[in-house]
């Protein structure tokens, strides 16, 4: 089987990978003929630590995966779920223990790869973090989370952003008050005006407050300081959308995607566009090959019940 935690996706970028994506081979324990209840047990706790984590509970994510360890210690995923767990409550030496543990165990795991570097990243220990993205990209070349990691450590490395405006506007991130985040962001570009991505996230808050002149002047500085930001357009493409610009909307969507392909977020405002036109055959292909590259997705799922109920 295979173990997944499912996210919500934000428009706003998220740096840190979490699980293998589907399609891998499921782990096994690697030791000979597992009884069936035992592995049934195993199955049991590491479905629970999941869905404790899925609710925001890592604290009793975390104690379900630690008591696989009294049956098997030989499972790279519980070791890379551990680390995200331990990411998520701050301990950062411990969560990057836990994803050495994985690719120890599996050498060919990049998203835990990954992970370990942006640990490396939030320690201090640039040169080392760099070293796991590029790992991480030598085993999967189109693992986009990677990509962004290893740029976002190469412009710290050469002093092109400051590790401080990085690490402030992250913390503010995670703050869930649009009112804080809107003052941290503020302070944040106070220190640096042409960090991309803290105009980007500050456009996406006064969008959620309603301030869609300001969501728009900041969606657009974020592109004047990186204009191949992905992120950035297909969020400029929802604001066009949501105003009733759809053709351009549509064009921007386009050259996210063409920036960065099975860009899920892009894709399905795409789809809602063509919905939206009145171009329902569009959509449909859109929001098919949604589920073509992530086969649960609600969002696709629930355009094409409306497809359907048309």
């Amino acid at each position: 089987m295979r173990w997944i935690i499912v996210f919500m996706l934000s428009i706003l970028l998220s740096a840190c990978a979490v699980f293998k994506p589907p399609e891998k081979a499921a782990p096994k324990i690697a030791t000979p003929a597992a009884p069936l209840k035992i592995q049934s047990a195993i199955d049991s706790l590491i479905n629970e630590g999941i869905n404790h984590h899925a609710s925001g509970n890592d604290t009793l994510a975390i104690a379900c995966w630690l008591k696989v360890m009294n049956y098997t210690d030989t499972i790279p995923d519980v070791f890379n779920y551990l680390g995200v767990a331990y990411q998520k409550l701050g301990q950062f030496e411990r969560a990057l223990d836990y994803f050495k543990r994985a690719v120890q165990l599996d050498s060919a795991y990049y998203e835990a790869f990954n992970n370990a570097g942006y640990m490396l990243l939030y320690l201090n220990q640039f040169d080392e973090a760099k070293k796991y993205f590029e790992k991480a990209l030598s085993l999967n070349p189109q693992f986009e989370r990677a990509k962004d990691n290893l740029k976002l450590v190469e412009k710290i490395l050469t002093g092109k952003l400051n590790w401080q405006v990085f690490s402030l506007a992250e913390s503010i991130q995670k703050k869930g008050d649009y009112l804080e985040e809107i003052e941290g962001y503020q302070k944040v570009l106070q220190m640096d005006s042409s960090y991309a991505k803290a105009h980007n996230n500050l456009g996406v808050i006064y969008y959620y407050e309603g301030k869609t002149d300001s969501a728009f002047k900041h969606i657009r500085l974020a592109l004047y300081y990186n204009p191949d930001y992905p992120e950035a357009i297909n969020n400029l493409g929802y604001l066009h959308k949501e105003t009733g610009n759809y053709d351009l909307a549509l064009r921007l969507f386009f050259k996210a995607l063409t920036l960065k392909p099975r860009y899920i977020g892009a894709l399905n405002n795409l789809g809602e566009t063509y919905y939206l036109k009145g171009e329902l055959q569009n959509a449909r292909r859109v929001f098919e090959t949604v589920l073509d590259l992530e086969k649960n997705n609600r969002v696709a799922k629930n355009w094409l019940q409306k497809l359907d109920s048309l």
